[in-house]
């Protein structure tokens, strides 16, 4: 079965689309592939040019035109909180499987073969970190099924819902704590096949465990000096891998 992926950027990581696809060109099976939806929240016409060089892409028009000045600010949400939204229009309109990757990511092994496609849910569990997380799963990277498309459907509205309204998060980012809250509320969850993928594995940080993972997530880390796109494409976890794809630019 095909599968979807989605992302979503604008010009201030476009570094970090670079890398995205092309690593994700260069390590995925594309007869798996059915499509590369990237939604567009404020791209130069460069970025345009070089999306358009990776079959099978196709960019989504969002209407927004964001800009960060700081991370979590006002233009970071409009960006970040129009993605569900998006991939419940694609879920509905090709009834495939469609997973969300955030863009700031480094794609070391083809991940298709780890993901069991019967399942409703993909949510990645961040239990194995070797520093606490605040969310217990993060929504760099998740996945809807298509077994039941209206139920899906259904979670990702409450999803987006509570990301937009709940009085219980108190963070600045909302995205991954209102994940967390639906996908740990058993009265609400246990109605779905949920398969759980370790972060360590399929979006690894700078808290993994040191393995071999799928995807490498540049999740910034402000604590540690790692903030802008720049600092984040040098971080040590990626170091050996991403010069291949950054060298002019790093």
């Amino acid at each position: 079965m095909k599968i979807n992926i989605v992302t979503v950027s604008n010009e201030s990581y476009s570094k970090f689309l670079r890398v995205w696809l092309s690593s994700f060109y260069d390590v995925m099976d594309l007869s798996n592939i059915n499509k590369v939806y990237i939604a567009n929240t404020g791209f130069s016409k460069e970025t345009r040019n070089f999306i358009s060089c990776f079959p099978k892409t196709e960019i989504v028009e969002t209407g927004i035109k964001s800009s960060f000045s700081k991370l979590h600010d006002e233009e970071w949400g409009k960006s970040n909180y129009c993605k569900l939204p998006i991939i419940k229009n694609v879920l509905s309109k090709d009834k495939i499987p469609t997973f969300f990757i955030d863009v700031d990511c480094l794609f070391n092994y083809d991940f298709y073969e780890s993901l069991d496609l019967s399942n409703d849910l993909f949510v990645c569990d961040t239990s194995d970190r070797t520093a606490h997380c605040n969310s217990k799963y993060i929504g760099s990277f998740y996945g809807f099924g298509v077994e039941n498309i209206q139920k899906n459907i259904a979670f990702i509205d409450k999803w987006h819902d509570t990301i937009l309204n709940s009085t219980k998060i108190v963070q600045a980012w909302r995205e991954s704590p209102s994940l967390s809250m639906l996908v740990m509320d058993q009265n609400y969850a246990k109605s779905y096949k949920i398969q759980y993928l370790n972060e360590s594995k399929i979006s690894a940080n700078l808290f993994s465990p040191k393995n071999d993972p799928f995807i490498y997530h540049l999740k910034s880390e402000g604590a540690f000096g790692y903030i802008t796109e720049e600092q984040r494409l040098n971080m040590p976890h990626v170091s050996r891998k991403i010069k291949r794809y950054v060298v002019d630019y790093v």
